[in-house]
């Protein structure tokens, strides 16, 4: 039953698990007399995100949604699946809610660490911090399912400018540089160098 449904802002159809759909007014009737577990659901998809205190196994829509988010084991450098994984309560049930701001998914080894190592987790909303027995911290962050961003253009080469291409390479006689030679006959009749 939808709260508002509950305090009589609205009249949203109501379930009673084992029997089905029931009129809103059929709904408030029943709760009166009832024992309440307030379920906190994604308005968007509707998984189950919080089960209270009440349970200590999460049902399968909340476990499904924390392995979804998390993938991997959450220990910063372990790749082993989350499908795999225990779900660990952070802060200890009954302390801790079973909810998915309470909840990770952790290989058995790392699980260890937590209960039997001296390790402590603490969820925010960035990630899952690990502090070792010494004090040192180690966060691993919730799966990022963002596709990658696409490559960057690799930009052509732009051609040189005319100035500075090379001429071609080409054979260079001697007359080219020091203009054409007197036959040896005109180079008896010249004046011979001042030495």
């Amino acid at each position: 039953m939808p709260y508002s449904t509950l305090i009589g802002a609205d009249d949203q159809p109501c379930e009673l698990v084992g029997y089905g759909p029931l009129p809103a007014d059929a709904a408030r009737e029943i709760a009166a007399d009832a024992v309440w577990t307030r379920l906190l659901t994604d308005p968007a998809s509707g998984a189950l995100l919080d089960h209270g205190r009440t349970t200590y196994r999460p049902p399968a829509a909340l476990a499904d949604h924390v392995r979804a988010r998390d993938v991997y084991c959450r220990f910063p450098t372990c790749r082993r699946r989350a499908l795999d994984a225990d779900l660990d309560h952070c802060i200890p049930y009954p302390l801790g809610p079973t909810s998915e701001d309470n909840l990770y998914g952790g290989c058995h080894h790392h699980h260890s660490l937590k209960h039997h190592a001296g390790w402590t987790v603490t969820q925010h909303p960035d990630g899952v911090t690990w502090t070792t027995p010494t004090g040192h911290t180690y966060t691993s962050h919730p799966h990022n399912y963002h596709p990658d961003p696409p490559p960057l253009p690799t930009p052509k080469p732009e051609p040189a400018p005319a100035s500075r291409t090379r001429p071609t390479h080409r054979q260079t006689s001697v007359a080219d540089l020091f203009g054409p030679l007197k036959p040896e006959t005109d180079l008896a009749d010249d004046d011979p160098p001042p030495f």
